[in-house]
């Protein structure tokens, strides 16, 4: 994949999370930030939507960010430990074959069904 596939195929990622319009922790409207579960430096689950959450900036950056431990935990009780063991598996896996198009046509068309998380 080009840098440009992989810089577009972030930005419709970050979109898509964020379309709910709150942060999943605090349920505060407005401006909100797209999370990776898993480090998007894993490239299997960079643009899966069931590795988003959307926060808004303090619950992003102050409580993300500053306590993973405490993060992991909540995050794991919101989703359950299958989802997030589902999700530690698939980053595992080799990227190899990722289809541009696909995962641009997945993003693009998605639409949330209430709390739906895809997996």
């Amino acid at each position: 994949m080009t840098r440009p596939e992989i810089k577009l195929l972030d930005k419709l990622f970050s979109k898509t999370v964020r379309q709910r319009g709150k942060c999943q922790r605090c349920q505060k409207a407005g401006i909100t930030h797209a999370h990776h579960i898993i480090s998007r430096t894993h490239r299997n689950t960079r643009w899966n939507l069931s590795n988003g959450l959307e926060l808004c900036y303090r619950c992003h950056i102050h409580f993300a960010h500053a306590d993973p431990i405490l993060f992991t935990e909540w995050v794991t009780g919101l989703l359950g430990k299958k989802h997030i063991n589902t999700l530690k598996k698939l980053s595992r896996k080799s990227p190899k074959g990722q289809d541009f198009e696909m995962i641009k046509k997945i993003l693009e068309d998605y639409e949330w069904n209430n709390s739906e998380i895809p997996l």
